[in-house]
């Protein structure tokens, strides 16, 4: 719309339709429609937004299509011609009451009037700032905004916060920010494997973009948009997202006005069991059905490595040999309060890694996080934070054969449980070869008895 109101030179004049497809979002013919389109790619030419981009011709939106092209008799007429096909073909109408179409300003009046008859909808003024068409551009772009955030990979953009073992400089961190964004930073993880910064949509556990959830995003920010002014509601939205405080304490009054804080009122009303939760320590560990009704020693030439986290800060690992034997063990503290899921990935990667630095590949992770399992196994890799530690997992399965990560129920590792409340009243690492700490040893006696 920009380039359409500053156009100077080039043709004669160029034309934006907007259609409005009458039927629901999810029963329009996309496919249908685009071959048609792609039909009539020589009659409708499309333009360009600067030398160097591309030419285009038409773009989809939920239920709505923008055509761009040449404002020309000829062009409209084939517009007039693909919509007139479509709509015996589908079934579905356009709403010419909601479409509109505007020129560029080198068109003359009598072209313009000519056009909008052929095509049959309203013209508006491309070239107002006021314009519905630029407006709505406007919205969308602020939602975008608001649902997008960039997603760290292996730290090349962040180089100077970073020490030379490729963590955060902590206490570089702790200098330069506030202590609740110094929390955030260090629970953001890094990337093992050479990976770029990227943009990711923040409203979708697996930082993908979709239109459905930035539908959501606009009805929950904006309920009733108007295009003839902005209501109270907007104003106050509009006022909290220009406040100049931390970006999480507005995403948190956002998600408290929508209910989207998981308390356990809310976790409650969308089906969770939270009987047996308390406040302090809510987890994500899905206990299902397991052919393994107890702690049974790997096949030989298998080392077994149990992981566990306890509070989503501290973490556990031991390492089992075939005959039940601890080969090592250790208890660890994150940086920072990682989410559940999150944190019961990062321990499953760093057991991995603590069984590849003592030479004692391949191995078996078990861990009762069923979550991070499912995102193991499945066919795409998440672009979240979550989805940096899954990719690492996924090279290291795959740059060692015979390494495995595995589902088991928590009744079966305890004594990694044990381990990670350990983690609660250490100040560093800690680690132990071929025992386990006191306070471990009733558990791993009752996983395999006679043997510690």
């Amino acid at each position: 719309m920009h380039t359409l109101k500053r156009q100077k030179n080039g043709w004669k004049g160029a034309l934006v339709l907007k259609l409005d497809v009458s039927k629901e979002y999810d029963r329009v013919e996309w496919s249908l429609l685009s071959g048609m389109m792609a039909e009539r790619s020589g009659d409708l030419v499309g333009f360009k937004c600067n030398k160097l981009g591309p030419k285009i011709s038409h773009l989809f939106f939920v239920d709505d299509i923008m055509i761009f092209t040449r404002a020309s008799v000829r062009d409209c007429h084939a517009i007039k011609n693909v919509y007139n096909v479509y709509s015996k073909a589908s079934g579905q109408r356009v709403n010419f009451q909601k479409s509109a179409m505007c020129v560029s300003r080198r068109v003359s009046k009598r072209m313009v009037v000519a056009l909008a008859m052929i095509i049959g909808v309203l013209l508006v003024d491309g070239n107002s700032s006021n314009s519905y068409l630029w407006r709505s551009f406007l919205w969308g772009q602020e939602i975008v905004l608001v649902g997008s955030q960039w997603r760290i990979g292996d730290g090349t953009s962040v180089q100077s916060l970073k020490l030379a073992n490729g963590g955060w400089n902590e206490v570089l961190i702790r200098e330069s920010f506030f202590p609740e964004e110094t929390s955030l930073i260090l629970s953001i993880p890094f990337s093992f494997r050479p990976t770029p910064d990227k943009l990711v949509w923040h409203f979708d556990k697996f930082g993908s973009y979709s239109v459905r959830s930035d539908y959501h995003l606009a009805m929950s920010l904006f309920p009733n948009p108007s295009s003839s002014g902005i209501s109270e509601a907007e104003s106050w939205w509009k006022y909290l997202w220009q406040m100049h405080v931390p970006a999480k304490v507005k995403l948190l009054i956002w998600r408290a006005c929508h209910d989207w804080v998981p308390t356990l009122l809310n976790l409650a009303k969308r089906g969770v069991n939270v009987a047996h939760l308390c406040q302090s320590n809510l987890s994500t560990r899905t206990i299902s059905n397991s052919s393994e009704s107890s702690w049974q020693p790997p096949e030989d030439g298998l080392v077994k490595v149990n992981t566990d986290v306890a509070i989503d800060k501290v973490c556990g690992i031991i390492i089992r040999d075939n005959f039940g034997e601890v080969l090592a063990s250790s208890a660890h503290q994150f940086f920072a309060q990682y989410p559940p899921t999150m944190a019961e990935a990062a321990v499953v990667l760093r057991g991995l890694y603590f069984v590849r630095d003592l030479g004692l590949l391949p191995c078996m992770v078990k861990t009762d996080a069923q979550m991070v399992v499912k995102t193991i196994e499945a066919d795409k890799v998440p672009l979240s934070d979550l989805g940096l530690i899954i990719g690492d997992i996924i090279m290291f399965l795959g740059d060692y054969s015979g390494c495995s990560v595995v589902f088991t129920p928590r009744k079966n590792n305890t004594a990694a449980y044990g381990l990670a409340k350990i983690g609660l009243s250490i100040s560093c690492d800690l680690f132990w070869m071929e025992e386990v700490p006191p306070s471990v040893v009733p558990f791993v006696k009752g996983d395999y008895p006679g043997r510690v």
